[in-house]
Formats: structure tokens, sequence, C-alpha cells
């Protein structure tokens, strides 16, 4: 029997809490975290805040939502799995969690064109 996820299965609570204990903690994937982390902070003080609404998907645990707060944008966290975007909302320091929505990108997402910044 074949115990290898599938990439297209949603993740249960408990994957979730197994998934971000264990990704990004070697060396190697501390170092893509960094760089990952400098891009997109790089790439976002170019962005204009005319319309500060960003659109993390797929959202993951939340590994950039307190960066795209920290930015000043408004966060909308969307992933395949329920849990995922859950885990994303529960990592924001602010009192108000940004906006949380399941959704399969690869059927289409329920948002309006334009609705965000890139």
């Amino acid at each position: 029997m074949n115990n290898k996820k599938s990439s297209n299965a949603p993740f249960e609570k408990h994957e979730v809490e197994d998934y971000e204990r264990k990704r990004y903690r070697g060396l190697d994937q501390r170092l893509v975290h960094k760089r990952e982390s400098r891009i997109l902070g790089k790439a976002l003080r170019k962005i204009s805040l005319k319309s500060p609404v960003a659109l993390d998907i797929p959202c993951g645990y939340g590994r950039f939502s307190n960066l795209l707060l920290d930015k000043g944008f408004s966060l909308v966290s969307s992933d395949l799995s329920f849990h995922m975007v859950n885990r994303a909302r529960e990592k924001d320091s602010l009192p108000h969690r940004p906006m949380g929505i399941v959704a399969n990108a690869k059927q289409g997402l329920p948002f309006r064109e334009g609705a965000f910044c890139l």
C-alpha cells in the first residue's frame, strides 16, 4: 500500500500540524525560506497599495501571512485544505484575522477580476 499523499488531496488537521512541524526545519529548507521571504519582501515594496488586498494561494500553513500583513496588505488566505486555511488564519497576530477561503484554484476562484494587487 502506498502511504504517499496525493498532491490533490486536502490536508487533514493532524497532517497540517505534522507538515508545519517538519517543513523548513533543515538547513537547506531554512535557506530556501529566507530567500523566498526576501524575494517576496522586495516584490511587495514595488507594489502600489491602491488596492491593498493580497491573495495568498496556496496559503499552506501561513508561512508568508505575517510578512504580507506587516507590509500593510489585507489578506485573503486560500488553499484546497480547510485545515491549512484555518492554520494560516491562526498565525495572524492582529485582532482581526485574514479572510479564509477554501478553493481549488484549478476549478476557478470565487473572486471578481481585479480584486487583488497582482
